[in-house]
């Protein structure tokens, strides 16, 4: 591909500087001045060593290609007493969704509101590559929450030693007046 750089300058003296290169491919440089309305080749001033052959400029166009990264999001959150597939137990689907492996990923399940009798679950997967998922299980959670009177909610968060995104979060209401819930 080739493609062609315009730089537009105003110099308050007619002073402007680029680098010159020996390296001549394809064409050569040229400027414009105003109200000519012809471009002018580039060519080397007197007392340069190669005086008025053309001359081209330097130029490149490089990138960096961004580096891989680890980015962890959560999928879903199911499970619980009443939950349409009654279960002792609430899963959560933690998912890579970066380009690189995701290392020493560390979960946890907390709960706000409500009365929480017996408590939190987390643990630590090793590591989970690209577009890969993990589904994580709570253990035992023993409480009391009534929605719209005295409402909980349970959240999971999951996060990795390499993770280039914020922790990844997900929150549910409790809607179990008591809820055991099965954790891993």
């Amino acid at each position: 591909m080739i493609y062609w750089l315009d730089v537009w300058v105003i110099t308050r003296f007619g002073e402007f500087g680029w680098k010159s290169s020996k390296e001549h491919w394809n064409d050569d440089g040229v400027f414009w001045v105003e109200d000519d309305p012809f471009w002018k080749e580039l060519r080397y001033p007197p007392g340069h060593p190669y005086h008025g052959e053309s001359m081209d400029l330097a130029f490149a166009i490089t990138t960096e290609e961004e580096p891989e990264e680890c980015c962890l999001a959560i999928e879903s959150m199911v499970g619980g007493l009443f939950a349409s597939t009654a279960s002792l137990k609430i899963n959560s689907v933690i998912k890579n969704i970066g380009g690189a492996e995701c290392k020493d990923i560390r979960w946890k399940y907390t709960t706000t509101g409500g009365i929480v009798i017996w408590g939190t679950k987390s643990g630590t997967v090793a590591s989970l590559l690209p577009g890969d998922t993990v589904t994580v299980t709570s253990r035992i959670f023993i409480g009391l929450a009534i929605p719209g009177i005295f409402p909980g909610n349970v959240t999971i968060e999951a996060d990795a030693t390499n993770n280039a995104c914020p922790p990844a979060t997900m929150t549910k209401g409790l809607f179990l007046f008591i809820f055991l819930l099965q954790l891993v």
